[in-house]
């Protein structure tokens, strides 16, 4: 009888060291896992599924490149688009001329310096230059010598209109009269009323007379 119970609680002590075994084996074991909104644990997503590659710049780049023309292209197709349904301009809207604009004159005749290229005198070596008033005329003078001969005298009278807005107004003309003689170049030297007094390069004096056109 004694024997029976003796074998019988070693064989109890030996389960016991077996469970207790297995538990300590159990325990050991690492458990990747989560848990859910219900409590029960769920395996945890593999580390490579989860990482998330670097943003390439040089892609961000191009794209934000990509997307800027595409906004210029349609910019520029809606300001095409606008122009042509502009509406066209009108003939009839011109605008409006004064019927008449009388041209102020100087307030006395002079000559100076040349003090201003005269622009229809390029071919000319100025070397005087004059205001002259004749009544309601007014005129501008250019005295000198040709570029290519300067023995040949010359005055350019600019003849501005007095009312270029008016119909049927005279318009401003630019005229050069060449001095008959190659007595040099050509300085003015006083006004008396419609003439001009001038000497020349060879001491000569004469006049021009802005009415006639000659000299004398």
């Amino acid at each position: 009888m004694k024997r029976r119970l003796a074998a019988l609680t070693a064989a109890i002590i030996g389960c016991l060291l077996l469970i207790g075994l297995a538990h300590l084996a159990l325990d050991a074991t690492p458990v990747d896992a989560s848990v859910n909104m219900q409590g029960l644990a769920v395996p945890a997503a593999p580390a490579s599924a989860t990482a998330q590659p670097a943003p390439d710049k040089a892609a961000a780049v191009a794209t934000n490149i990509a997307e800027h023309q595409a906004f210029e292209a349609t910019l520029e197709a809606r300001q095409r688009a606008g122009a042509a349904n502009a509406a066209p301009a009108d003939p009839h809207n011109r605008p409006t001329v004064p019927a008449s604009c009388p041209r102020r004159l100087p307030a006395q005749s002079e000559i100076h310096l040349p003090n201003q290229q005269d622009p229809s005198a390029r071919q000319v070596l100025v070397s005087t230059q004059a205001e002259v008033v004749v009544g309601s005329d007014d005129y501008a003078l250019s005295s000198g010598a040709l570029r290519d001969n300067a023995l040949q005298g010359v005055i350019v009278v600019t003849h501005f209109a007095s009312n270029p807005c008016a119909a049927g107004s005279a318009p401003t003309t630019v005229t050069q009269y060449t001095m008959p003689a190659g007595h040099g170049m050509i300085t003015l030297t006083a006004v008396h009323g419609e003439s001009v007094d001038f000497t020349t390069s060879d001491g000569t004096v004469g006049h021009f007379n802005l009415v006639t056109k000659q000299f004398n």
